[in-house]
């Protein structure tokens, strides 16, 4: 966390006052009193945003900063993910937070690493796509990998990444069979949730052994989100990152979707 990274974060106008939100709950709970605050990385270099993005679609976001009118579907820049100002600087923001957090597990600085500003998964390698202007998630899990040998990727949002979400996505090449997709109908309750996930993360972690877990805890599962369907609570998503928490292993925590704040802000 920083000042300036708060104010990056709400410059996204998809998630305007969002982040403030969740801060102050934060701070009204004294809960920065028994973590360590560790700044973003200040300058995120362009070679770290490219271990995962184009340099094509990354010197198109430099180049917004001088050519303002410029607008391109191509890069998904446009109704779904508008240009702003700063966006280069936001994106640089966002995923050297997400990076910081990932070099404190690399360090053993820290077991736990949590980052409520990032899970930006819908980025895509040359495009902006679902309010996600980086894949912080991808980046950072690509950090984790020079360290790591084994790193499980839990995504909790309501939407699934990117290229993945169907039960017969198991993954390509050397990736075959390591993705596990549970498509859910509408309107699931938390001890329906809970079952499901206990008992496939319970196999998943029996079977895969990871070194550490990343989860992207898309806060837009919970009932009253405009646009999710689930009937889920905070405290039955609690739950499920408390099975996490049980394997006492390094643990980082992303952000992601949630667009009814005060809800977002209690789960986070």
């Amino acid at each position: 966390h920083s000042t300036d990274l708060l104010q990056q974060s709400e410059s996204n106008p998809r998630i305007n006052n969002r982040s403030s939100i969740v801060f102050s709950l934060i701070q009204a709970y004294r809960l920065l009193e028994h973590v360590q605050v560790v700044p973003p990385l200040v300058k995120t270099s362009e070679k770290e945003l490219t271990s995962f993005h184009s340099v094509d679609y990354i010197h198109y976001i430099q180049s917004l900063e001088y050519n303002e009118d410029e607008e391109q579907e191509e890069y998904g820049i446009g109704y779904e993910c508008p240009k702003f100002t700063g966006l280069y600087s936001y994106i640089c923001s966002i995923a050297g937070a997400s990076l910081a957090g990932a070099k404190t597990l690399v360090t053993g600085e820290a077991d736990i690493a949590v980052n409520w500003y990032g899970g930006w998964h819908h980025g895509s390698k040359d495009s902006a796509a679902g309010f996600c202007y980086c894949n912080d998630v991808v980046i950072s899990i690509l950090t984790l990998l020079k360290h790591f040998p084994r790193i499980l990727y839990i995504d909790l949002d309501i939407h699934h990444g990117d290229g993945t979400g169907s039960l017969d996505t198991i993954g390509a090449g050397n990736g075959q069979y390591y993705c596990i997709n549970v498509p859910l109908e509408d309107g699931i309750t938390n001890d329906q949730y809970i079952y499901l996930f206990n008992s496939i993360v319970d196999t998943v972690y029996k079977r895969y052994c990871p070194n550490v877990v990343v989860i992207q805890c898309g806060a837009d599962c919970l009932s009253g989100d405009p646009v999710g369907t689930f009937n889920l609570t905070s405290k039955g998503m609690g739950e499920c990152i408390n099975t996490i928490l049980k394997w006492n292993l390094p643990l980082m925590l992303l952000g992601g979707g949630g667009y009814n704040y005060p809800n977002t802000a209690r789960y986070w």
